[in-house]
């Protein structure tokens, strides 16, 4: 009873019975307890204490939505919307990008390749050849998991885990900590302290540990010393019995007046007074079908391109991560990211299972191998997110040779209100019958002469 429906179930246990005691999401109770099945000391996080002095005393950082930097950075001082609130695009002259990948992540990734040739100065840290660090001005070689000592835990809090270093970095790459680090000591030892705090990465390691084991030792839970769970390399969280028997939101259904949520009525909200202030003219306060930028209702569009294209998250790999390895063989087609299209489709255009073809629309196009399959719609089309950006520029018009989906994705934000990426297009395909081009993406990129 009261156990309703929820996403992700096959994603970090989803709807399992766990140790976990997530709080502060909108359906938290407002008094701050926890609405999951137990309490839990979680693995601590520690908040770098501020200089007490120098530029970064008080530092107001700017943030902005991470699928509008094309946006921000093409119109430094324009003013958006976002979330509620009025935000202004700084003026941006370098980027430094750390765990992440613009150019396969982003939309329109042609428009973003453009951009980016605006800047003065584009750094990349990362641990392999990416399209990203492709197009870096300068790149940080940074370690791999297996390259360092690290702390981390299972997503739901049932272990926390020694990384423990298996191996030595790879000629000149570095660790992320070391590598803020040494940067850091170009601007000054306060401002390296402020960040260092003058601790090595095995000491930060034993304090997000202690910190946990502080509030185990508070609630009871066993856990042991650092020394001897660094030796081991995990510790382990059983389940408590009530864990099985929790409903959720049940204090909140039992008495909604004493167990307020923290939502603004303390109830659960259908309308949001907070957005119909906001007056947003593409996100009303209430839920409501907003018609797509772009979909098959679309008569005049779909004249020129007449596929609807899905982009779901790819069965063989994270994202983009271990598109560089054999696990590309799984997929692939004569090296290309696949393509589903349904039977009729495929006959339609004269196309057969197998076949490279180009997928286009005005923001650019891509090459694919392509699956005839009744396993997706008719007029519509299945590519996954993630493959890895490889160019070629020519005369006739930007195309990926790999296939990277993105490319073809529209760069307008989902909302005024969340400014999130959206993840269809309107699509044409065709028969591929050039020259096959060779693949880069996955080769030692050229180095230019040192001038």
């Amino acid at each position: 009873a009261g156990g309703g429906y929820g996403f992700g179930y096959h994603y970090s246990d989803g709807g399992c019975p766990s140790p976990a005691a997530p709080v502060g999401s909108a359906l938290s109770l407002s008094s701050g307890a926890a609405t999951t099945s137990s309490a839990f000391p979680g693995l601590g996080s520690m908040s770098i204490v501020p200089a007490s002095e120098g530029e970064w005393k008080n530092r107001d950082n700017i943030a902005i939505p991470v699928s509008r930097i094309v946006d921000c950075i093409n119109n430094p001082g324009k003013e958006i919307d976002f979330n509620c609130k009025k935000i202004t695009y700084p003026d941006i002259k370098l980027a430094y990008w750390a765990g992440g990948n613009p150019y396969l992540h982003h939309p329109d990734t042609n428009l973003l390749a453009r951009t980016f040739e605006k800047l003065d100065t584009f750094i990349v840290q990362e641990c392999f050849w990416t399209a990203s660090a492709r197009m870096a001005d300068i790149v940080l070689p940074a370690t791999t998991e297996q390259e360092r000592d690290d702390i981390t835990k299972s997503h739901t809090n049932k272990f926390i885990i020694a990384m423990h270093k298996i191996a030595e970095p790879y000629e000149q790459a570095q660790n992320d900590y070391k590598i803020y680090c040494e940067i850091l000591k170009q601007f000054g030892e306060k401002e390296y302290m402020a960040f260092s705090e003058g601790k090595s990465e095995m000491e930060w390691i034993k304090q997000f540990y202690d910190a946990s084991k502080k509030k185990a030792d508070a609630s009871k839970i066993k856990m042991p010393e650092f020394e001897e769970f660094w030796k081991k390399g995990f510790v382990k969280f059983e389940i408590p019995k009530h864990a099985y028997e929790y409903v959720a939101m049940e204090e909140f259904r039992k008495n909604p007046i004493i167990n307020r949520l923290g939502t603004p009525s303390g109830r659960i909200e259908v309308v949001s007074k907070k957005i119909a202030k906001a007056a947003l003219d593409d996100c009303p306060a209430h839920p409501t079908w907003m018609e797509p930028m772009e979909w098959l209702g679309d008569a005049q569009k779909t004249q020129k391109y007449p596929l609807n294209l899905i982009t779901p998250h790819p069965k063989y790999r994270l994202h983009g991560q271990l598109n560089n390895t054999w696990l590309r063989s799984l997929e692939e087609i004569d090296g290309r990211e696949p393509v589903w299209m349904h039977p009729k489709d495929a006959e339609a255009r004269g196309l057969k299972n197998g076949d490279v073809v180009r997928v286009f629309n005005d923001r650019g196009a891509a090459l694919a191998g392509l699956i005839v399959t009744e396993n997706v719609k008719q007029s519509v089309v299945r590519m996954q997110e993630g493959g890895w950006w490889d160019p070629l520029f020519s005369d006739s018009g930007d195309m990926c040779v790999h296939g990277n989906v993105n490319v073809l994705v529209p760069n307008e934000p989902s909302s005024k209100l969340a400014c999130g990426n959206q993840a269809t297009a309107l699509v044409q395909i065709e028969k591929f019958n050039g020259e096959l081009p060779p693949l880069a993406v996955f080769s030692q990129p050229k180095f230019g002469k040192r001038s």
